[in-house]
């Protein structure tokens, strides 16, 4: 097997999902126990299984695990690519896949916490923007907040 002469970044999907009816956004509260930002919250999202799943995979995998709503891949659209150093305490280096995607009142109405996620709750883009949430999330909310999703 070719051994890369570098060291890998790890990959990840975060998720910006949107209420339609309210246009609130799902924010998770980490375990107390989590190895990285204990406490905080975030945006909801995971790591990819490298080797069996594509990145929509594990954003649609990650939302069903960690809140407990499930929607099909193709629902996501992605909006950002973040790789800040540092982000992570875990690992040196993690790019980021972030997407978004737009849910019904009924799909909005079975969230609940699970996984690594203690607590969640639905919250207006500009109040997420004003929090101190885990990881690079405060940018990625902040790039959501840029784009022009009209067209």
């Amino acid at each position: 097997m070719f051994e890369y002469p570098f060291e890998m970044a790890a990959n990840t999907a975060t998720m910006v999902v949107v209420n339609r009816k309210t246009g609130q956004i799902l924010l998770g509260k980490r375990q107390d126990d989590s190895e990285a930002y204990p406490g905080y919250w975030c945006l909801p999202g995971g790591y990819l299984n490298a080797g069996t799943e594509r990145l929509m995979t594990t954003a649609s995998r990650e939302l069903s695990e960690e809140c407990n709503i499930d929607i099909p891949d193709d629902y996501w659209h992605i909006f950002y690519m973040d790789d800040k150093p540092g982000s992570d305490p875990r690992y040196k280096q993690v790019v980021n896949s972030c997407f978004y995607s737009y849910i019904t009142e009924k799909q909005a109405s079975k969230a609940e916490a699970g996984d690594d996620i203690q607590e969640i709750k639905w919250v207006n883009v500009r109040e997420a923007k004003q929090m101190d949430l885990a990881f690079a999330h405060n940018d990625i909310v902040q790039k959501f907040m840029s784009i022009d999703l009209r067209n």
